[in-house]
């Protein structure tokens, strides 16, 4: 059986981003080297990346949705709008250029739509003779668990499965 890598890239980028303090580029130094550590532990390089869409149907239908999130940026300094921009601008250049350069094509995005919706849909058109490892710390992402999805949390390094949470 194949195993895919589906990669929640908003998740592990945000966590590069707050992980890495003011390292220039940081995001993008710690995205790449979480790739390269699921890529030898899980001896693959069947990975499929998911983003998010920059404008969420989400919010056009319940305009509450991630609302706490958006009043944080109202106060916040010059230096981390700085910071802020050069994120979207490396988050945009990964998924448009860096990944398909360094020989990756499984790169999904949906306008509209968020990477746990992509990644859901990817997970129910699963061919018969594979199976999905989906690397994020989204606890949202428990409901798509199966005999053929698990769920790698990097940050605790453990595999969850739908075993686990019967336990």
């Amino acid at each position: 059986m194949m195993t895919r890598i589906i990669v929640d890239c908003p998740n592990l980028l945000y966590r590069a981003f707050y992980t890495t303090g003011d390292l220039e580029r940081g995001t993008l130094y710690g995205f790449f080297s979480e790739i390269l550590r699921l890529q030898e532990r899980f001896t693959t390089r069947n990975l499929i990346f998911c983003f998010d869409s920059r404008h969420s149907k989400r919010s056009q239908v319940y305009p509450q949705y991630k609302r706490s999130r958006r009043e944080k940026l109202i106060d916040i300094t010059e230096e981390d709008q700085r910071r802020l921009l050069l994120f979207r601008n490396d988050v945009r250049s990964l998924r448009d250029e860096y990944l398909y350069e360094l020989g990756y094509h499984n790169v999904f995005h949906r306008k509209g739509y968020e990477a746990d919706d992509v990644i859901a849909s990817i997970v129910q058109n699963l061919p018969t003779k594979e199976e999905a490892i989906i690397v994020s710390s989204d606890k949202d992402l428990y409901q798509l668990l199966s005999n053929k999805v698990r769920i790698w949390l990097p940050i605790k390094k453990t595999l969850f499965t739908d075993q686990t949470l019967a336990d």
